[in-house]
């Protein structure tokens, strides 16, 4: 079988040139300290995508989908569920102990169901039915990831392993939403006094499907968020959730030499703690990240 070609993508630079921080759009390898001389799995970038906040930030990571897997846990409450098919589903609500060795990262999920009742689908089992107008990030039995409007996508439902749903998707094929050019939008969250410079958290796919991204900012708008996803690489954006303590982004590595795994926030500001998802049971849904298991050489008769 012959090599993956390495992982690497084209800087996008700044969003605005006239003012940014050093590195800013500059993609950067994120190092498994378990395995530091293991190919690149994993980039990260940050961008200030706001003119008129230069305090506002996005931290984007860009995964390798020819070898990362994207796995969905559902929260041991949220999504809540009122569907009969649900009520014996075993909400595990951590990440497996047995994928702890290719354990990567893990980042929030979506809206609690009272929050826009959007779908999630786990398996084999639907938590909550889809809603058509939402965006939604669905695995299939082939392997491909795919993030688009449910009305694009169900057709295909039956082939899917697993689905989360999102308000209306920010970007479809690099087009955006309308609603996003609307002054002070709420579509897409807001805190309970109607701010809506906050802090929000988005997933995105690249034009060819083998790139996911996946960023967490703070202070922005929805619609600066979703410029700034675009600006990064996405051509298909879904927002998953918003508010201080929801979005994040979390990195896994032993606690000192031959210690214990532990959760390490991508950047400063998240509110987690060394467990998260890994020992303490979440009470919302999460995915996870894990390198894909490397194949097993062939046998003799097929060499």
């Amino acid at each position: 079988m012959p090599a993956l070609p390495p992982f690497t993508l084209k800087d996008p630079g700044p969003v605005h040139k006239s003012w940014s921080a050093p590195g800013d759009g500059e993609w950067v390898p994120i190092v498994d300290p378990r395995r530091p001389n293991d190919e690149v799995r994993l980039l990260k970038t940050l961008l200030h995508p706001d003119k008129n906040r230069s305090w506002a930030d996005l931290f984007v990571v860009a995964v390798d989908l020819r070898r990362v897997e994207v796995y969905p846990v559902a929260g041991y409450q949220e999504p809540k569920s009122d569907k009969p098919e649900a009520e014996n589903y075993k909400r595990h609500a951590k990440i497996p102990v047995d994928h702890h060795d290719r354990l990567l990262a893990a980042f929030n999920g979506g809206f609690m169901t009272e929050h826009g009742g959007y779908g999630m689908k786990i398996d084999g089992i639907t938590l909550v039915d889809p809603k058509d107008k939402a965006c939604t990030l669905a695995k299939y039995q082939s392997g491909q990831l795919g993030i688009g409007p449910w009305t694009a996508l169900k057709a295909r439902e039956k082939d899917m392993l697993w689905y989360r749903q999102a308000p209306n998707c920010m970007y479809v094929d690099g087009e955006m939403h309308p609603l996003l050019k609307a002054p002070n939008v709420r579509h897409w969250g807001a805190t309970l006094d109607g701010e809506t410079v906050i802090r929000r958290s988005a997933v995105g796919m690249d034009e060819s499907g083998t790139t996911l991204y996946v960023g967490i900012s703070n202070h922005t708008t929805a619609r600066v968020m979703a410029e700034g996803m675009h600006h990064s690489g996405a051509t298909t954006i879904a927002q998953m959730d918003v508010n201080w303590s929801y979005p994040k982004f979390v990195l896994y590595e032993p606690k000192g030499e031959g210690g214990k795994l532990i959760a390490v926030a991508l950047a400063e500001g998240f509110e987690f703690s060394e467990d998260e998802y890994i020992r303490s049971r979440s009470m919302r849904d999460f995915f996870y990240l894990a390198r894909k298991a490397d194949p097993k050489p062939p046998s003799k008769g097929q060499q």
